[in-house]
Order: structure tokens, then sequence, then C-alpha cells
């Protein structure tokens, strides 16, 4: 059985709302000049680019995918072993920005991570972001019986 998550975006939703607006760009500018191509290259790649995680449970492996340009895959298969885990992270980021009058604005996100971990507790790749602990601990359960895995 085969199922897929979405870990991130490559670039950011910032980067993409300006790839797709340098998109738009591009087809306007494209009418007229030469340049509106390049504008069109460089937006569809940071508006359409992903990323994927699949999860193969028949064969027990795991593959991270790129999909640059939302079409071109970039991706290997991991198997795995007795010795990897699957664990569940927690991750704090700061959104920060300063203003004309000297004032800052912080947000912070903090998400749940569910990482696929190697020796030593070494973290070899990102399955899938959740917002909450409880989800992040469902999707542990559920893949640690789908590949028979320790936790």
């Amino acid at each position: 059985m085969l199922k897929k998550y979405k870990p991130e975006s490559i670039f950011g939703p910032v980067a993409q709302i300006s790839g797709f607006t340098l998109v738009a760009a591009g087809f306007w500018i494209s009418t007229f000049s030469f340049t509106g191509i390049f504008l069109l290259a460089i937006g569809s790649f940071v508006g359409f680019s992903y990323s994927r995680t699949f999860v193969d449970s028949t064969n027990r492996r795991i593959k991270r995918l790129h999909l640059l340009f939302g079409f071109v895959p970039i991706g290997k298969w991991i198997e795995i072993n007795q010795a990897m885990k699957i664990a569940v992270r927690k991750s704090n980021s700061y959104w920060q920005a300063f203003s004309q009058s000297n004032r800052s604005l912080e947000i912070k996100d903090s998400q749940y991570s569910v990482v696929l971990m190697g020796n030593y507790r070494k973290e070899i790749m990102l399955i899938c972001k959740c917002n909450s602990l409880d989800s992040a601990k469902k999707i542990l359960a559920e893949l640690t019986i789908i590949l028979d895995m320790n936790s």
C-alpha cells in the first residue's frame, strides 16, 4: 500500500505567492518582450515546486520526492531496516519583521514533525508536519503499524 504525505513546501508560502505573481507578470510581459519568458521560467519554478513523502508498506521503504516545476520528480527510495525508528519532534519557528518606526513583530510558529531516525538518533528525513501533537502521534502510530517498526 502506498501512502503519501505533504511535509512542507520547498520555498515557503511567501516565495510561492511571489512565484505565482512572477508567472502572471511573465505572461503579460511576454506579449511584447522576451524578458517575460525568463520571468515565466523563474516564477513557475518557485511557484509550482513542492515536496511529497511516499511510504510503501509492502516493500518497507520511504521516498522523499521533490517535484520541480510541479511535474519533474527528484528523489530516491530508502529501504527501512531494523535500526531505524520513527519519532515526533517539536519545531519552533519565529518569523520576525521590522517596521520603519523601530517596532518589531514576532510570530511564533510551533509544529510537530514526524521524522525517520537512523542510528544514534540521527534524523534521516522528514515524513510530515502536523499542527497538533495528537495528529502527529496518530500518524506515528499508523506508520509504526504499517511498517512494523519501533517508535
